[in-house]
């Protein structure tokens, strides 16, 4: 039987999800997993155990093929071993798919090799969509449907936002999930495929580019099995909306490493950058940039030109800034006369104003109020298509620009807040609960900024293309 692409929101969407696996022992998967979507899932949840009457509060039954309800997805935590019977059983039930959880197959060897082919040969002639195995899996926002391993406590608070994750990895529904709701940083979908015996970074791509929740997609990829058809669809969605890709196993060693994580194919790097290039995908070399780029397509809308404003509180900082612009692809904007007249109106008479703008001597004498002349300035200025800003923190300063008065010009406004690391994470929170990206280093700030262009310049391309 054909797979059915459609049946793909089953991963993410169902209404009914039993855990097969359930367990009565904190810390294991089947108990994470059931604990988790008692606390967020906004659906019908049924336990699978042929070994226990109740778990966690719900009813538990001896096979899934018991449950008298229709059931959209199974959960699967079960030893590998059992995994192949297990699916039987939900092809009887009529279950439309699953996420398994459980790991030891193609990646431990000829034994979980066999029963990953068993599995296959499942899928295929029966048509069930699954995520995994080896995977800690889905998690959607929406209606809270997760299937991570990782325990999360029931105040526990995972962001709703506009970014989605595709990745082979289960980090990105485990721990990563933790680093998310630290930054705020709001989530839509989560998609942790592992060995890909069915649905794979392709077909997500093509969910995501119709989900309505999901502005930025970001990728791990390991390897990919269709590259032709991964650069057709990657071109088809960064017309819509960005896809940035962190690739692994660059190195001999990297590449032996995927091979064991989850057996996966992995191609030379340079095919692969070309081919991203060519489909518009934005690259990115760990994952401290993936996030930091994420993080400034997720608040920002996209600049209209590369010309940038950069002002900082000292000179080292405006140099570095604009080595980073610059490096990135981006013009230092040459300001118009109005601008250079507004902001003299608030600076000492022997301090040149120029791009970049070195606001030390203008805070010195007239104090932080300057922050918001020089923000208005430059963003009514016809020649800037981008702003960043600098200033710095500590216990005695702890203004803040006028945010509310920002949005209204469209252009991005990226913060970076150097200083006191407490203060500058008590005022980054505050910032960016108003929708604006905050870094600590400018160099950052501008190599986000770099990556908003990029995607500017390649989305014009790929659509002439």
């Amino acid at each position: 039987m054909e797979k059915n692409i459609n049946n793909l929101k089953f991963i993410f969407e169902p209404k009914t999800v039993a855990v097969i696996g359930a367990s009565k022992t904190p810390g294991k998967s089947g108990f994470n997993v059931l604990r988790n979507l008692k606390s967020m899932f906004k659906g019908k949840i049924y336990a699978v155990n042929p070994n226990a009457e109740e778990i966690l509060g719900f009813k538990v039954y001896r096979n899934v093929k018991d449950i008298p309800d229709e059931i959209d997805t199974v959960v699967i935590a079960t030893p590998a071993k059992v995994v192949v019977e297990v699916m039987k059983d939900c092809v009887e039930k009529g279950v439309k798919a699953a996420v398994i959880v459980s790991s030891g197959f193609s990646e431990e060897g000829e034994e979980g090799r066999k029963l990953q082919e068993e599995l296959v040969s499942i899928i295929r002639k029966h048509g069930i969509r699954v995520a995994g195995p080896n995977t800690m899996g889905v998690l959607n926002t929406a209606n809270g449907f997760i299937s991570s391993l990782v325990p999360f406590r029931e105040n526990d608070v995972i962001p709703v936002g506009n970014v989605a994750f595709i990745a082979q990895t289960g980090l990105f529904s485990g721990a990563m999930l933790y680093r998310f709701a630290s930054m705020k940083l709001g989530i839509s979908k989560v998609a942790g495929l592992g060995n890909k015996i069915d649905v794979t970074d392709v077909e997500v791509l093509e969910y995501l580019a119709e989900d309505e929740q999901t502005k930025v997609i970001a990728m791990y990829i390991e390897g990919i099995k269709d590259g032709r058809r991964f650069i057709d669809v990657a071109r088809k969605v960064t017309r819509k909306k960005p896809v940035i890709v962190l690739k692994g196993g660059i190195t001999e060693a990297g590449v032996k490493t995927v091979v064991s994580h989850t057996a996966s194919l992995t191609g030379k790097l340079e095919v692969f950058e070309a081919a991203c290039k060519q489909a518009g995908v934005l690259l990115v070399r760990n994952f401290d940039e993936l996030l930091d780029v994420v993080k400034g397509f997720a608040y920002l809308p996209i600049p209209k030109g590369n010309r940038v404003a950069l002002a900082h509180f000292t000179g080292a900082g405006c140099v570095m800034g604009a080595d980073t612009c610059v490096k990135g692809g981006l013009r230092l904007a040459e300001f118009t006369p109005k601008t250079i007249q507004t902001v003299k109106e608030v600076t000492p008479e022997w301090h040149g104003i120029r791009n970049p703008l070195d606001s030390w001597p203008m805070i010195e004498r007239y104090g932080t109020k300057v922050y918001d002349v020089i923000l208005k300035a430059m963003l009514e200025d016809e020649n800037v298509d981008a702003v960043i800003f600098c200033f710095f923190a500590t216990q005695h300063y702890r203004d803040i620009p006028n945010l509310d008065s920002l949005k209204p010009k469209g252009k991005p406004v990226l913060f970076c807040i150097e200083g006191d690391v407490k203060v500058a994470l008590e005022l980054t929170e505050i910032m960016e609960a108003k929708g604006f990206p905050v870094y600590p280093f400018v160099e950052k700030a501008s190599f986000v900024l770099s990556y908003l262009n990029k995607y500017r310049e390649n989305s014009f391309s790929v659509r002439i293309a």
